[in-house]
């Protein structure tokens, strides 16, 4: 059901060298670090189609990456991708996703940033709902279904590694908490759009 995690662990077009720590359900956690040795933790799901989710994050970053891949994609670089998502029957989480352009190891990805703040009840949500929805408010892409089975283990997985990246970092002046949280149908117009506030990002 999982594809490679150097798929998912994409940042700035950096692929990563990472390791299971544990499947749970549907969710795969991992660890490791980028080709530059910035150490990465995450929580990943995807489909037989090579449809990817990933929440990540990236060792002196203020904030989670929330990464969404499809081999089929071709974003320009810098298009702005209006998404919603929703746990359950919840209020959605809106952002503008950034998209990236396709890679070698992948088609085009958007992703977007939870910050610090915002984080608690987004993992909250995350990890006590039975499924989610992503919409793509313009272009399209259909709906995405998530199951979230397995995301409440998924994510305490993830926490174990971030806590043990920051305590490998205790006395070197990283300054990082602890614990810093509790054809192809396309995700996007090609025609020019003003981009739509998100709600809660």
């Amino acid at each position: 059901m999982f594809i490679a995690l150097g798929l998912g662990c994409l940042a700035g077009g950096a692929a990563a060298e990472t390791r299971t720590i544990g499947v749970f359900g549907a969710w795969e956690a991992f660890g490791g670090a980028t080709n530059d040795g910035r150490p990465v933790c995450g929580v990943s799901t995807s489909w037989q189609d090579g449809r990817y989710f990933g929440i990540k994050y990236w060792q002196g970053q203020p904030h989670f990456t929330v990464q969404l891949i499809k081999p089929s994609w071709q974003i320009p670089a810098g298009t702005r991708v209006p998404v919603a998502l929703q746990f359950d029957q919840l209020g959605p989480w809106t952002a503008n996703a950034t998209g990236n352009p396709a890679t070698a190891t992948a088609g085009g990805f958007v992703e977007f940033t939870v910050p610090f703040n915002r984080l608690e009840n987004f993992l909250r949500e995350f990890r006590y709902a039975n499924a989610a929805a992503v919409t793509f408010r313009q272009g399209s892409e259909p709906m995405w279904r998530l199951s979230l089975s397995g995301s409440n283990a998924a994510s305490q997985a993830m926490a174990d590694c971030v806590s043990r990246m920051a305590g490998g970092m205790a006395g070197k002046g990283s300054g990082e908490p602890t614990q810093p949280y509790g054809g192809p149908s396309q995700p996007y117009s090609p025609a020019p759009q003003t981009p739509v506030g998100g709600g809660k990002f």
